[in-house]
């Protein structure tokens, strides 16, 4: 048996000692957007290479940073082809860290070009942040995301018209996520689906 549970992430809570700006680590000029792309790096499902070669020599990149948070497979050929793009200067490869504050707090949006994905945790977790975030139309972000931030999977022209609009927020578009937000921020709604699911897998629930 099968038992589907939405994602419970919870809000943010403010720290009551104050931390050095995450912001400093990239060593950026304070008005360079930061662009981010946070996850396992795994070319062929989270498309990594596919979005470094497709700024990695544009101008739309030149007053932006284009930086990565995470580990995997294929984390060292994500370097060499970081250092083979023109812009190599403005993007940054870090590792992953325990405190998503420590990486969300120094984003002005997250950009998720996956070949597929259900319903990316990092997606919640950002816009639970109030930081845009820009995704493939695929799967759990097509019915999260406002349309306008959203593009075809490897289009990469889409993908800039989709960042240059989330870096505008509207009112709209914020009405819209907080929608989704209000459940996936819910503690009470988790807890009761999945103890539901775990009493009906037992055969306890009339």
């Amino acid at each position: 048996q099968i038992a589907v549970v939405e994602n419970f992430v919870p809000l943010p809570v403010p720290s009551i000692t104050q931390s050095p700006d995450p912001r400093q680590r990239l060593n950026r000029p304070a008005r360079t957007t930061v662009l981010g792309v946070v996850g396992r790096i795994s070319f062929w499902q989270k498309a990594q290479d596919w979005i470094v070669e497709s700024l990695g020599s544009d101008p739309f990149l030149q007053d932006k940073s284009l930086v990565f948070f995470g580990e995997g497979p294929d984390g060292s050929r994500l370097a060499e082809v970081i250092a083979a793009s023109q812009w190599r200067d403005q993007i940054h490869l870090f590792g992953w860290s325990d405190n998503p504050d420590d990486i969300y707090g120094a984003l002005d949006l997250l950009i998720i070009p996956s070949r597929a994905e259900g319903v990316p945790l990092v997606m919640i977790e950002a816009l639970a942040r109030k930081i845009p975030v820009v995704g493939s139309d695929r799967d759990g972000m097509k019915s999260w995301l406002p349309a306008e931030w959203q593009f075809p999977f490897g289009d990469a022209a889409a993908m800039k018209r989709a960042i240059e609009s989330a870096l505008k927020p509207t009112q709209e578009h914020w009405r819209y996520i907080e929608q989704h937000l209000a459940t996936a921020t819910d503690e009470k709604r988790f807890a009761h689906q999945f103890s539901r699911a775990l009493l009906d897998y037992c055969g306890l629930r009339s």
